[in-house]
């Protein structure tokens, strides 16, 4: 699955028997979405078994957080390539090394990925879905759905790379099985009723077409890949309001688990991407060495960073211009608050030092 921060938590809603997800659980414009990644990971090694009775998933312990990411949902349309996605009706944009634009579609049934517009100093990314399904609707136990979807992705360099154009055409087909329901807590909610869907790729077709003269309009066919199965299974925890509570990858082949998520989502408000103050990054986090990299959407200026340790005090304080800065530290082992300020907005993040 595809992978910012105000420090609210998600206040669960209790409730006992299982539940339906619709479209009006799924994010909307001014939905922020908070993501605390464990990879590789080393809390949640195991995953149950689907079933009809009720489960009770307790990870408010045994997740651990390697890196922090964030999602800002806001309309579409100002964002860059927004006119290759005429039926998108939400996105969202991050800045690493070059500017992304990602673009969602909803409707009653489910929430879809149309696609993603990137640029990069010397190229210009394009992907385009047709009938990409993200989280299908509606969704109770039991609930299976099988989805056919094209992704057509060229990449187009500049006159400064001697690398031909390319242009993949792939069709995918994928499961989603809700096999399982009942509660969950993680280190942010307690006991949310959830359905669990498991999904994967059954079947994938990846043909590859090459401009050499980089003009992207004299693409040459030249390999296809099939392949069956795949061996990363997802599990994912829904519930209403929230839609995604936590994620967890496993390897079918191996019965091992790749990688962990949980959530936290808020509505900020931010519904416009020409008010959404620079969301930024924070690599690595959590940090074992002394050097820090803030990369933020939007370059920024004159912006202030302080450090605070976990009593409050000011450690470390500075300024700096454009969307990537190097910051070198001598912090000791702790749990850290990054405080960025602009003129219009300020915007904190935790910061792990190991």
């Amino acid at each position: 699955m595809l992978r910012k921060f105000y420090l609210l938590f998600f206040i669960p809603q209790i409730a006992l028997g299982q539940i339906t997800i619709t479209q009006n659980d799924f994010p909307q414009q001014g939905t922020h979405w908070d993501i605390y990644n464990d990879n590789p990971p080393t809390g949640i090694v195991t995953v149950s078994p689907g079933s009809s009775a009720p489960q009770n998933w307790n990870y408010s312990n045994t997740f651990t957080v390697d890196d922090t990411s964030a999602l800002g949902f806001v309309d579409p349309v100002p964002l860059a390539g927004s006119s290759y996605f005429p039926n998108s009706n939400l996105g969202y944009s991050l800045f690493f090394f070059g500017t992304i634009s990602i673009f969602f579609r909803t409707d009653s049934t489910g929430l879809y990925i149309e696609g993603q517009y990137a640029t990069f100093p010397a190229s210009t990314h394009l992907t385009t879905y047709t009938n990409k399904l993200f989280i299908p609707a509606p969704v109770t136990y039991g609930t299976n759905v099988l989805n056919t979807n094209r992704t057509t992705e060229i990449v187009m360099y500049d006159s400064t790379a001697s690398s031909p154009s390319t242009m993949h055409v792939i069709y995918e087909t994928t499961y989603y099985k809700c096999n399982a329901w009942g509660t969950m807590s993680t280190p942010l909610a307690s006991n949310v009723p959830v359905l669990r869907i498991r999904s994967g790729t059954v079947f994938k077709s990846d043909s590859l077409f090459i401009d050499s003269t980089g003009t992207g309009t004299a693409y040459v066919f030249n390999s296809v890949t099939n392949s069956g199965p795949e061996d990363n299974i997802d599990h994912t925890f829904i519930c209403n309001g929230q839609t995604i509570l936590a994620s967890v990858l496993l390897d079918s082949t191996t019965n091992t688990v790749v990688s962990t998520s949980y959530y936290n989502s808020v509505i900020s408000g931010i519904k416009s991407e020409t008010n959404v103050h620079p969301s930024f990054q924070l690599y690595p986090n959590p940090v074992s060495g002394s050097t820090i990299f803030i990369s933020t959407d939007d370059p920024v200026t004159n912006a202030n960073y302080e450090i605070l340790n976990s009593l409050s005090n000011t450690v470390m304080n500075g300024t700096f211009n454009g969307s990537f800065h190097i910051l070198e530290t001598n912090l000791t082992p702790g749990i850290y608050f990054v405080k960025i300020t602009s003129a219009s907005e300020t915007t904190t993040r935790k910061l792990i030092v190991r």
